[in-house]
This record gives structure tokens, C-alpha cells and sequence, in this order.
């Protein structure tokens, strides 16, 4: 597996968690819609990736609204954010026997691989998708200006 070199230094940083939170929460809603169990694990503490707020909330978006819209009812769309080594990983897992993250998303894949980081998906026809978006760690804190005013925490279960 190859990670792209990108000077993480040039690029801005924000803390993920208030922006995954957000993002699942506007995910909450079409789940319900869609009888779709949507179940978000954050690990405590900041996360801080490269990019700014609204690259983030595109890359997560696109993953977590794509898993969450195209599962079938009784499917689970599982979010897992935790630190690794050498950066900040974002697992988003669909069970059931929807289609679950079929089509590739570009859109996360572009935003990633701008600032370093990688998009991974593995399908298993019949049992679901698991997609991670990771992201290398940024050598500075984020902007405390980044984030929109009205970002708050909000817990998805």
C-alpha cells in the first residue's frame, strides 16, 4: 500500500470529531428514513487531519451518505474513528443485504489524496462494504476560526 508524500506542513488542520459528528447526525436523519441503523464510535480526544473543515465534511459525507442511502432496511452503517501510528482513521461499515458504498467515492478518494491521505474499500457481496479514509497527521493544531460557528457535538447512536 502506498501512501502519496504530501507536505502535510502547507495545509491547514482541523479536529474531526465536531465534523464527523455533524456529518452523522445529518446522516441520522435519511437512515430513519430508511430503517437504517446508523452507529458512530469516536475516540476521545482530538483528531487532527490536514485539510480544511469543508474538504473533511466532503470526504466523510460522501462515504457515510452513500453508505447510509444505499443499504436496504435493517442494514447497520457502522462509523469507527480512532488514531493509528502515523495518523487518524475513519472505518464506515455496511452490513445486510443491501449494496451498501457501491459506487467508489470519488469525490472522499480526491480530497484524501490531496492532503495525503488514503481511501481503501472491500466489498463482500451478500455481507457489506468497509470503506476507511485515513488520514497522515498534520505537524500543526487547526485554525481555531476553521470550523463553522454552529459545528457542536452531537452523539449518533
Amino acid at each position: 500500500m502506498s501512501v502519496h508524500a504530501v507536505p502535510t506542513a502547507s495545509l491547514t488542520a482541523v479536529d474531526l470529531a465536531p465534523v464527523l459528528l455533524r456529518v452523522a447526525a445529518s446522516a441520522q436523519a435519511v437512515a430513519r428514513t430508511r430503517r437504517v441503523l446508523l452507529s458512530v464510535d469516536v475516540e476521545s480526544g482530538p483528531l487532527v487531519v490536514p485539510g480544511g473543515w469543508h474538504d473533511v465534511d466532503d470526504a466523510l459525507l460522501d462515504v457515510i451518505g452513500q453508505a447510509v442511502s444505499t443499504c436496504q432496511a435493517g442494514a447497520i452503517v457502522a462509523v469507527d474513528v480512532h488514531r493509528e501510528a502515523d495518523g487518524v482513521a475513519v472505518d464506515v461499515t455496511d452490513t445486510g443485504p443491501g449494496a451498501g458504498a457501491s459506487v467508489d467515492p470519488l469525490v472522499a478518494r480526491d480530497l484524501l489524496e490531496s492532503c495525503g491521505g488514503r481511501l481503501t474499500v472491500a466489498r463482500v457481496d451478500g455481507v457489506g462494504t468497509s470503506v476507511q479514509l485515513w488520514w497522515p497527521t498534520p505537524q500543526h493544531e487547526p485554525a481555531a476560526d476553521d470550523a463553522p460557528r454552529n459545528a457542536g457535538l452531537l452523539a449518533v447512536v
